[in-house]
């Protein structure tokens, strides 16, 4: 992980911003790339600076451009920028859909500074976070599923592909999987690569929710997320 993280935080509550801005100044670790106060703001930083942050904290209801529309332009513009929904409108039951829509992380306004530093830095080094609540929330939505549904035809998973869904359930890394496949992280890459365009999911943790909600995986290999 690198040693400084450069966070965004955008957020139409002024207040918030200062805070946040203040409290996570005074951490070493952390660095405010910037702030706005509404998406649209931040789309124009991204567009004319040459470097990128490493997180967003991003809140969900904002004037001139809601969250999901950043998300959406962070998916295919600034894929690399993992995003932290920081909301007042946070439900558990919602987290399975935001991570599938691009979200790395789902958390309520109400969040501790100090367990928001942490995962922040979770984010930034394991890709997603999914706290105890969610976990709970997400096995029992997927337990009252009538039935699994299956991937036909050309989208269809294979066999290496479901071993290494499987392994990134469990939070293995794109080298760890390699080692344990005996096959190259480039392979992994391409394999990680065909299980998004086949499921439609967005990024890792979308990719976490799909195997649940799929019953491609035990369960019980999700409470490792948290």
């Amino acid at each position: 992980m690198k040693d400084k993280i450069e966070l965004a935080i955008v957020d139409d509550d002024t207040i918030v911003v200062q805070l946040l801005g203040k409290y996570l100044k005074e951490k070493g670790d952390v660095i405010i790339w910037s702030t706005a106060n509404c998406g649209n703001d931040f789309i124009k930083q991204l567009e004319k600076n040459n470097t990128l942050p490493d997180v967003v904290l991003l809140d969900l209801k904002m004037k001139n451009g809601e969250g999901i529309e950043v998300m959406d332009i962070l998916r295919v513009t600034y894929p690399t920028i993992k995003i932290i929904v920081l909301s007042s409108y946070y439900k558990p039951s919602f987290s399975g859909h935001l991570l599938q829509l691009g979200a790395n992380a789902f958390l309520s306004k109400e969040t501790d500074l100090d367990e928001l530093v942490t995962i922040v830095e979770k984010v930034m080094q394991d890709g997603n976070y999914l706290s105890a609540d969610q976990v709970a929330i997400l096995r029992q939505q997927v337990s009252n599923r009538v039935e699994k549904v299956v991937v036909f035809g050309n989208n269809k998973l294979s066999k290496r592909e479901l071993e290494v869904l499987a392994l990134i359930c469990q939070q293995y890394t794109g080298k760890q999987i390699a080692q344990k496949l005996f096959i190259s992280v480039k392979t992994v890459e391409t394999h990680k690569t065909n299980l998004l365009v086949k499921t439609g999911c967005k990024n890792t943790a979308g990719l976490i929710v799909f195997a649940a909600q799929q019953r491609l995986v035990d369960l019980d290999q999700l409470v490792m997320i948290g």
